[in-house]
């Protein structure tokens, strides 16, 4: 990627203490500011080596720049790809340092955003563990795949689809908070893949949605708790790929999507009553 810096370092020492700007007249080290300029703005293409193209980049005619030029053309070398253009090889250094400074704090940066969503993870999924019911753990062989390994960021951006995704089935609008994020990464970073989660928003929608009483509980903090999500997973595999709930969840799954929260279908419209119990 090229260096879309607007800055560069100016290091007034080196610059009085260079011999070649030493001997420069004040004219010259206006032109020579202005082609350093010019230099840095190209990215790294560098200036032309034509003298009327320095010319027009200084504002001065091509016979006058011929002689200015003389002072100043040793404080710039041939490009290395471009023998038609010149770069100033210590504004090439400065940019490529800003360049390695801006990888290394883009590596730092993605190092620690994943620490930190792993801390996250790990801490919710503990405490959850400890609330959770010992029971379910007998049958969630059946029901679950092992993931496999995945980047806490790579988790996080799949929690926000699983958002995305409850939001389109069910019209809702939940928002990406740390809580609705952390407790369905927590799922994730266990032994549930995407299909899993989504096929557990999909029968609980299609039982829940509209009922005056559980429509209420279709939000991540009641689908996705650790105590409830396991027993929704072997509920969903229980129900798969029946007729019945087949035809059900056609029905649902776009009704919040095209229908928003308005004229939700109810349980008395016989289009979500699926033979699961509340």
């Amino acid at each position: 990627m090229e260096n879309k810096s607007p800055a560069f370092q100016w290091y007034p020492a080196d610059y009085l203490s260079d011999i070649n700007v030493i001997l420069m007249s004040n004219e010259q080290r206006g032109c020579y500011g202005t082609l350093l300029s010019h230099e840095w703005l190209s990215n790294g293409k560098g200036i032309p080596r034509d003298i009327e193209a320095i010319a027009k980049l200084c504002g001065e005619d091509s016979k006058k720049m011929a002689m200015l030029w003389k002072g100043i053309e040793k404080c710039f070398k041939p490009h290395p790809k471009d023998d038609t253009k010149l770069i100033h090889p210590r504004l090439e250094k400065e940019r490529k340092k800003q360049n390695d400074n801006r990888k290394k704090r883009t590596k730092a940066g993605k190092q620690g955003a994943n620490a930190r969503w792993q801390t996250h993870g790990n801490r919710n999924a503990t405490a959850m563990a400890k609330n959770g019911s010992s029971s379910s753990s007998s049958t969630s062989t059946s029901t679950s795949v092992v993931n496999k390994s995945k980047e806490p960021w790579e988790i996080k951006e799949t929690s926000k689809e699983v958002i995305d995704y409850l939001n389109k089935v069910t019209g809702k609008n939940f928002k990406f908070t740390d809580a609705n994020i952390i407790i369905i990464s927590a799922r994730l970073a266990e032994k549930y893949t995407l299909d899993v989660v989504k096929r557990v928003v999909d029968i609980k929608s299609a039982e829940w949605l509209g009922s005056k009483k559980m429509d209420k509980f279709l939000r991540p903090s009641t689908l996705f708790r650790k105590s409830n999500f396991d027993n929704y997973a072997n509920e969903s595999q229980d129900l798969k790929d029946t007729p019945k709930v087949n035809k059900k969840l056609e029905i649902i799954k776009n009704w919040g999507e095209k229908h928003g929260r308005a004229n939700l279908p109810t349980r008395d419209s016989g289009l979500i009553d699926v033979g699961t119990k509340n």
